[in-house]
C-alpha cells in the first residue's frame, strides 16, 4: 500500500510480413458456447455469425443476405454430412476447424510462451492467425 502496482501485459507478437484479412469478412462461428473467439475475431475486423447448433448454422447460412466467407467449427461438430449441407448452400464458403488443444506446434508465432498466457486467448489468436491466412490463400477450384 501506498508503493504502487506493477503490471507487466503479454501480448502475442504479429509475425513480420503477416497477411491482413480482407476488410469486413464475415465468418460463421460454430460453436455452442464460445462465445471468447467470436468477441477476438470482432476486434480483428471480421464480422462473426455465430450458430450454437449445426441446424442453427444451415438456418444463418440460408438467411443471411452477404457473402460468408469461411465457417469455423470443431472437428466434433463437424459432420460430414453437416459439411455437405452447408457447403450446397454455400458452395464458395472455405470451412475450417478449430485447434483442438494450444501446444507448440500451433504456438510458434506467438511470444511468450502460452504459459504466459490464458488457453483461451492463445487458442483465439492462433484461431484469427489461420483465418488471416485462409482468407488470403488463392481461391481453389
Amino acid at each position: 500500500p501506498g508503493r504502487g502496482t506493477t503490471f507487466q501485459i503479454l501480448l502475442p507478437l504479429m509475425p513480420e510480413g503477416e497477411a491482413t484479412p480482407l476488410p469486413k469478412a464475415t465468418l460463421l462461428l460454430v460453436e455452442p458456447a464460445d462465445h471468447f473467439s467470436g468477441t477476438i475475431l470482432s476486434a480483428k475486423g471480421y464480422r462473426v455469425l455465430i450458430a450454437a447448433t449445426r441446424e442453427e448454422a444451415i438456418s444463418i447460412a440460408e438467411a443471411y443476405p452477404g457473402m460468408i466467407e469461411v465457417m469455423i467449427t470443431s472437428r466434433p461438430q463437424a459432420a460430414p454430412e453437416f459439411i455437405a449441407e452447408i457447403c450446397k448452400v454455400r458452395p464458395t464458403m472455405k470451412v475450417l476447424f478449430k485447434p483442438e488443444t494450444v501446444d507448440d506446434s500451433n504456438t510458434k508465432n506467438l511470444s511468450p510462451r502460452p504459459s504466459g498466457l490464458s488457453t483461451e486467448l492463445a487458442m483465439a489468436e492462433i484461431l484469427a492467425s489461420r483465418v488471416a491466412e485462409l482468407l488470403n490463400q488463392p481461391p481453389s477450384n
